[in-house]
């Protein structure tokens, strides 16, 4: 089992956008993934990335380092990761 961060290029761009985002982690990401790569364009400091489980997509991530206060973020949807290594019997705790 391999767990990759991927860039997001032509080729999985839209497929990452057709992620689907829990109730839960709805309440805590206010944005779709489409507008975190649109921002990402314009604000240079983000990088979003494709998680991949060898082959699968199972996630999006967007990191960055604010230019402005120098603090560092992440978003991660870790709820569907944590799903597809369960099925794997693979324990992660987050």
């Amino acid at each position: 089992m391999t767990i990759q961060l991927i860039d997001i290029n032509r080729e999985n761009w839209f497929e990452v956008t057709q992620l689907e985002i829990s109730e839960e982690n709805g309440k805590k990401f206010i944005v779709p993934i489409v507008y975190s790569l649109a921002e990402s364009k314009y604000e240079e400091h983000l990088i979003p990335k494709a998680i991949y489980l060898n082959d699968q997509l199972i996630g999006f991530s967007m990191y960055g380092q604010d230019p402005d206060i120098l603090s560092r973020w992440d978003v991660v949807n870790t709820e569907a990761l944590s799903e597809i290594l369960a099925k794997e019997n693979k324990h992660v705790q987050w």
